[in-house]
């Protein structure tokens, strides 16, 4: 028996060593933000309540996650420039009312096309736009979206009103892209 014992000693610790060099479960695991309107909440769960207009902005000075209301929506805005005026709220308010308005007269579903646009024609020679898209190979749907539009409209009147891009993850999937802002006229 010594013998077989003494044989497998080296093979054991060379696996153990092999083991060790490999990064644990934990350490592969994506770190999770936390919302910037509810610096306690995790981003994907769900956000009993309008938070306070507390926030952190410990993502940098132009990327912040920000956690819709009764949701477990989530956008992370990526600030681009300053929009002045009232054509930002203005959209938000008229996408929020024509999702709103599907939800109520269809069922709650994917967006068909799995893209959804709404523009207003603004200052001249622009236009105020949003543009959302899925992504990862996942769908948006019309809840999902409202919800988006809600963070983004709550994230807007507690920063600044501004063009940016943005992701929307519905807990912990990325479901979607989007951008606002002005869109030259062609």
């Amino acid at each position: 028996m010594q013998p077989t014992t003494t044989s497998l000693l080296p093979a054991l610790l060379a696996l153990l060593t092999l083991a060790s060099a490999l990064p644990s479960p934990s350490s592969l695991a994506p770190r999770a933000p936390y919302c910037a309107n509810a610096p306690k909440t995790l981003a994907g769960t769900k956000l009993p309540r309008t938070p306070g207009l507390t926030f952190s902005t410990d993502q940098g000075d132009h990327t912040m996650t920000w956690c819709a209301p009764r949701s477990a929506t989530y956008i992370i805005v990526t600030f681009a420039y300053a929009l002045p005026g009232a054509g930002l709220p203005q959209l938000l308010e008229q996408v929020s009312h024509a999702v709103m308005g599907h939800i109520q007269t269809a069922p709650d579903g994917p967006i068909p096309t799995g893209e959804f646009s709404y523009l207003i024609p603004q200052w001249g020679g622009a236009t105020v736009a949003m543009h959302v898209w899925n992504v990862n190979n996942h769908q948006i749907t019309w809840g999902v979206l409202s919800s988006a539009v809600e963070a983004l409209a709550e994230y807007f009147g507690s920063t600044e009103w501004a063009a940016a891009t943005f992701a929307i993850w519905d807990g912990v999937n990325k479901v979607g892209l989007g951008v606002v802002g002005l869109q030259p006229n062609s």
